[in-house]
């Protein structure tokens, strides 16, 4: 190929390895197709150099462990010139204070408990019959404590009504005899007054059933 120059002048030409075709060779970018040559260049001078080799991280420094150690050698001695006295000290302890014989501890060293007394008696369930005594004093309490709330609500009422007079305190109820079956008859007061550990107040007779819960009363003299 002849150069523009002049005629019969040979110039010297590259190939383009993009489109095939022949440039100078001085060219820097094809004229057909518009590749760079020198961008060629940096690629195989940067491939065509030494590779580079990792760096190994420097090795770690293990601590020393024979400071630990003579550490450790310490307290497993401490603990062995305190653990000896102790044993001593338990030992003296399962000795008799009066024979100085061994008296036998158990295996924490301690003495054992002193033995109590069998007395020989045996607990014994409750019968049906005392069941049945159990229930029936049960009932009676509550019912004894329904009648005393009863009595209290409706004496402060007659109280607040003007009939008479307060203020109520409590009241208090103690069986008295007479009654059939679960209905037991009552003595109550209603209480308006304490002195010296006596009660005062509005004497009622009163009856209550344990087994429906039915209370009756009324003021005394009425």
């Amino acid at each position: 190929m002849q150069d523009a120059t002049g005629p019969g002048i040979l110039a010297s030409v590259k190939t383009c390895p993009e489109c095939a075709e022949e440039v100078k060779e001085a060219a820097r970018k094809c004229r057909f197709c518009g590749h760079r040559f020198d961008a060629d260049g940096l690629r195989s001078s940067s491939s065509s150099g030494p590779a580079e080799r990792p760096v190994a991280p420097p090795p770690k420094k293990r601590p020393a462990r024979w400071p630990w150690v003579v550490l450790g050698l310490a307290i497993v001695a401490a603990i062995g010139v305190v653990a000896i006295p102790l044993t001593a000290e338990e030992d003296r302890d399962c000795v008799s204070d009066t024979t100085g014989e061994p008296v036998g501890c158990d295996d924490a060293g301690a003495l054992p408990p002193a033995s109590s007394t069998d007395t020989g008696a045996d607990t014994a369930e409750p019968t049906e019959a005392e069941v049945e005594r159990e229930l029936e004093r049960e009932t009676e309490r509550l019912a004894k404590v329904e009648l005393q709330r009863t009595i209290t609500k409706d004496a402060r009422k007659q109280v607040a009504e003007g009939l008479l007079e307060g203020p109520i305190l409590k009241t208090s109820c103690q069986r008295v005899g007479g009654g059939s079956g679960a209905t037991k008859r009552y003595e109550c007061i209603a209480v308006t007054e304490r002195s010296g550990g006596t009660e005062s107040g509005h004497s009622y007779q009163a009856t209550a059933n344990s087994n429906t819960g039915r209370v009756t009363w009324k003021l005394s003299g009425f």
